[in-house]
């Protein structure tokens, strides 16, 4: 099973039950665990709006997706960026293009079964 494949297994009807904002990155909870670390500037809609991290409402509308259950998890290599879909029409969107994040990596899965992904 490929990673993608796993973490949608493990995320798809869990709920998005904990934020935390650490200096400079994100980790969404899922029941913990599974657990996303973001390092990269990632985005979130809600209601037809969009914020990036770092933008003042951001965090705001991040919070407010608190509570809601992943719909679907996409990984397009094409656009590099991984999207977490919730009920309800709202989505995190994590890019690892090149230029996006300063860390080795865009991101971390750590899901139960000792199953971990990294981007890119």
């Amino acid at each position: 099973m490929s990673g993608v494949e796993e973490i949608r297994r493990q995320l798809i009807g869990e709920e998005l039950t904990g934020v935390t904002f650490v200096c400079d990155y994100i980790q969404l909870q899922f029941s913990p665990p599974p657990t996303f670390n973001i390092y990269s500037a990632c985005e979130v809609s809600v209601d037809g709006r969009s914020s990036r991290f770092g933008e003042e409402s951001f965090a705001n509308m991040l919070i407010s997706c608190l509570n809601t259950e992943v719909a679907e998890v996409e990984d397009d290599p094409t656009k590099k960026q991984v999207q977490i879909q919730l009920k309800g029409g709202s989505r995190i969107t994590i890019p690892y293009r090149e230029g996006t994040f300063d860390e080795p990596e865009a991101a971390e899965f750590a899901g139960r079964d000792e199953v971990w992904v990294v981007w890119p």
